[in-house]
């Protein structure tokens, strides 16, 4: 179970939202500009917000699997986020340093909760070394996206 983002306009956002658009007339899989994130969405999550799917915005943005905007698509559904959540979770990410990240990996430690992916025998600084990759990289996705007044979908594949 992989996390894939995937930077979409603001009238497809918006379509989402209404809905008078689903993931499935959107041809995701042929898209360029995806950003995956392997296995650590959902221990990233955790780390940003201390809390399974949820969370307070923006932060929760990030992973942003809240029940209002669940889209149906594919076994885990789809998660949209407007252009304005989108620069909003931005300016959240971009005030997270390393070693606040560091600080909240810590404080919601995903390996001692046995958060998804970790393995039973999990090394501490190899995960969060896994996972903080990964959010340096989200971070950039979304700030890409903000300044392209974008939305997002995320979906589980």
């Amino acid at each position: 179970m992989i996390g894939i983002y995937t930077a979409i306009s603001r009238d497809e956002s918006q379509q989402l939202a209404d809905g008078q658009l689903l993931p499935d007339d959107m041809e995701l899989y042929e898209r360029e500009n995806q950003l995956d994130i392997d296995k650590a969405w959902q221990a990233l999550g955790y780390v940003l917000t201390g809390k399974l799917g949820g969370g307070e915005g923006p932060i929760s943005y990030a992973v942003p699997m809240h029940g209002e905007r669940l889209l149906d698509y594919g076994d885990y559904g789809a998660f949209y986020l407007l252009p304005e959540q989108v620069a909003e979770a931005s300016a959240a990410l971009a005030q997270v340093t390393k070693d606040d990240f560091q600080e909240r990996f810590a404080l919601n430690n995903p390996v001692k909760e046995q958060v998804y992916p970790v393995m039973d025998d999990e090394d501490e600084d190899e995960f969060l070394s896994y996972i903080y990759d990964y959010f340096t990289q989200l971070t950039a996705y979304y700030r890409q996206a903000a300044e392209n007044r974008q939305g997002i979908l995320f979906y589980i594949a």
